[in-house]
């Protein structure tokens, strides 16, 4: 497996806490909703991603070390085996005394597989924790295909394409999956999506990041230098836009 996919498997992972981050942050305006259910779901995620990266990152007197002096190796390995990918009568779950220590727990168990297995994982990248999501931050903000159509015409000026301009039509990558059925990396491109407010943006751009160092063998990488003045920015602007 190529290290820009296992890359791919570690920011997924960073996205479930991100979620996570953003249901603790929300929670008021999120209470008619099975909080329980939309947790486990990105728990779940994230415990077998980690545990893909662990398997394609170390060989095995590596995965013998780790099993015999590595705590948090070996709860990560327990939580996904005992409970994510399979049901087994023996498991026995984890208590914490708040959704905010369980997503510290998490998210220390990502920087852990990041720092484990660094060696294997392009050095560009980077884990930036934003408190997000992307289907709930539309649950919440009311932001319809109509609404969300005119936030981007406003905060993007969306140009019109001259029609009599000839172009050249690309097959789209968007799974890091398929990139072993792909033949000819010629035939595909990525789309670059802005979002809809800057921690969108951010996300988007670091998936597409993975994707075309993919497709093309490059080491591009984008990240946020101010997270708290990107997350003032995003309340205000889309908020302003939508109440105008």
């Amino acid at each position: 497996m190529k290290k820009w996919q296992i890359a791919g498997y570690l920011i997924e992972s960073k996205k479930c806490v991100d979620s996570l981050m953003f249901i603790d942050k929300n929670i008021d305006n999120l209470k008619n909703l099975d909080i329980n259910s939309l947790m486990e779901e990105k728990i779940q995620k994230l415990y077998i991603n980690l545990r893909v990266i662990y398997d394609k990152c170390l060989n095995k007197s590596e995965i013998t070390l780790l099993k015999e002096k590595d705590k948090i190796y070996t709860e990560t390995l327990y939580h996904r085996d005992k409970k994510y990918a399979h049901k087994d009568d023996n498991y026995h779950k984890k208590e914490y005394k708040s959704r905010l220590e369980l997503i510290e727990d998490l998210k220390g168990k990502v920087i852990h597989c990041y720092e484990i297995c660094k060696s294997k994982l392009p050095e560009e990248i980077t884990l930036d924790f934003i408190p997000y999501d992307k289907n709930l931050y539309r649950v919440i903000k009311k932001i319809t295909p109509k609404k969300e159509e005119f936030l981007k015409q406003v905060l993007y000026k969306q140009i019109e394409r001259d029609n009599d301009k000839t172009i050249e039509v690309f097959k789209v990558f968007n799974e890091i999956e398929d990139i072993n059925d792909i033949k000819n990396t010629k035939e595909y491109a990525v789309l670059v999506e802005n979002g809809i407010n800057l921690f969108e943006g951010l996300q988007n751009r670091q998936d597409a990041c993975i994707r075309i160092n993919l497709l093309y063998d490059l080491n591009i990488w984008c990240k946020v230098d101010n997270i708290i003045i990107a997350e003032k920015m995003c309340e205000k602007i889309v908020d302003r836009i939508l109440n105008a």
